[in-house]
């Protein structure tokens, strides 16, 4: 697939790169990730056709210094339909919380797939437009992160401090 790819500064001291393309004449995020652009595109076998998204930038850049309550952008992830179930449940868990990959699947009405809501967060290509990283094990601790353990937890702190507009 052919995408748009651009890299942002990420909410920690990683690099955010978010790729789009245009699907069905609406440009989507098809794949963002916190690692550099060449490694996002690699990693999904992405290849590149320009290197600035346009509008979707300005919305990212909005949407990182708080100007944007969310990151509610258009997002096209191809997945089964049980994956699909995952990221939206993931999807609906609000900025600081969290929930156990036990609870997701007792959400989406399969009750004993945790280990499957894990395998689907893996897979999951738009970190953090669909925030796995808010979905942690029964067990405690934050589990694992497919850009690592620390910025799992990283991202989670970020989201427990009160963003500017709301500050006193």
């Amino acid at each position: 697939m052919q995408v748009r790819v651009q890299t942002f500064a990420g909410p920690t001291a990683a690099t955010l790169s978010v790729a789009t393309s245009e699907i069905a004449g609406v440009e989507m995020i098809v794949a963002a990730g916190f690692l550099p652009a060449d490694e996002l595109l690699q990693r999904y076998g992405l290849e590149r056709t320009d290197c600035e998204l346009g509008g979707v930038a300005d919305q990212i850049v909005q949407w990182q210094a708080g100007r944007r309550a969310s990151a509610d952008l258009p997002i096209w992830q191809d997945g089964s339909t049980f994956q699909r179930q995952v990221w939206n449940a993931i999807g609906d868990i609000p900025s600081g919380e969290t929930a156990t990959y036990g609870e997701i699947a007792a959400s989406i009405g399969r009750p004993g797939a945790a280990r499957a809501v894990g395998t689907a967060c893996g897979q999951n290509r738009v970190a953090p437009f669909i925030p796995c990283h808010r979905v942690v094990p029964a067990s405690g601790g934050v589990g694992s992160y497919g850009y690592g353990s620390a910025l799992k937890s990283a991202l989670l702190a970020l989201e427990e401090l009160p963003s500017p507009a709301s500050a006193d």
